[in-house]
C-alpha cells in the first residue's frame, strides 16, 4: 500500500509529538515537572525549539499530553500486577501497589498532584483525569457489601484518602513511611468495607 503525501506527514507529525511528549515525561520522571522547559525538551529530542511550537501552543498543552500518557502507564503497571479485583484482600493488594507506584517515583506524584496546569489549555483529545481504581470495587455488588449508589462515595472516600496519606509522606512534615502508610490505608479499607457490609 502506498502511501498519500498526506498520509506520510500524518506519521511523521504523529511521531515528532511523541518524541516530544516521551522527552518531556523523561524529564518529569527524572527531574521533577518544576524542571521541564520547553527549552529542555528541544535539547534532549534533538529539535530545534521552534519546532516544538509547530506541534503544541504551550508547555501546558504539552504537558497535558505527557499526563495522559502518564496515566496509561500506571493504569498498565497496577493491571500488570493485580488485573481483577475479587475481594478486600485484593483491594488492599491494588492499593499498596498504588501507594509504591508513586513512592518509587516521586516526581510522577508530584506532577499529578501538586503541579498546576492550565486547564484552558488541555487539549480536546486528552481525556478526563482517570486513574481506572473505582471500577475495582465493583466486587462489593456482587458480594451485597454495597449498593451501586454508595460505590462512588466509599471509592472516592478510599482514594482521597491515600493522596493525603501519600501528600504526608512525601512532605516529609510527618513521620510517615512507606510501612505505616500502608497499614494506615489497609485499617481504612476494611473499616469502611466492614461497615458498609454491616449496615
Amino acid at each position: 500500500m502506498v502511501l498519500s503525501k498526506k498520509e506520510k506527514q500524518e506519521i511523521k507529525s504523529y511521531r515528532i509529538k511523541e518524541v516530544f511528549i516521551s522527552t518531556a515525561k523523561d524529564i518529569i520522571i527524572k527531574e521533577g515537572a518544576v524542571n521541564v522547559s520547553t527549552r529542555k525538551i528541544a535539547d534532549a529530542s534533538g529539535y530545534s525549539l521552534g519546532t516544538i511550537y509547530n506541534y503544541f501552543k504551550n508547555i501546558d498543552e504539552l504537558l497535558w499530553q505527557v499526563r495522559s500518557k502518564l496515566i496509561i502507564d500506571i493504569n498498565n503497571h497496577i493491571k500488570s500486577i493485580i488485573s481483577s479485583v475479587s475481594n478486600v484482600n485484593e483491594l488492599v493488594l491494588l492499593f499498596s501497589e498504588f501507594i509504591k507506584y508513586f513512592t518509587n517515583n516521586p516526581n510522577i506524584y508530584e506532577f499529578f498532584y501538586l503541579y498546576k496546569l492550565n486547564p484552558q489549555h488541555k487539549p480536546s483529545n486528552v481525556s478526563d483525569y482517570n486513574i481506572d481504581i473505582i471500577s475495582t470495587f465493583e466486587f462489593l455488588l456482587k458480594d451485597g457489601y454495597i449498593s451501586r449508589s454508595d460505590i462512588h462515595t466509599l471509592s472516592m472516600t478510599i482514594i482521597y484518602s491515600v493522596y493525603g496519606m501519600l501528600t504526608m509522606y512525601f512532605s516529609q512534615n510527618d513521620t510517615m513511611d512507606e510501612q505505616i502508610l500502608n497499614t494506615q490505608i489497609e485499617s481504612i479499607i476494611r473499616y469502611l468495607v466492614d461497615k458498609h457490609q454491616k449496615i
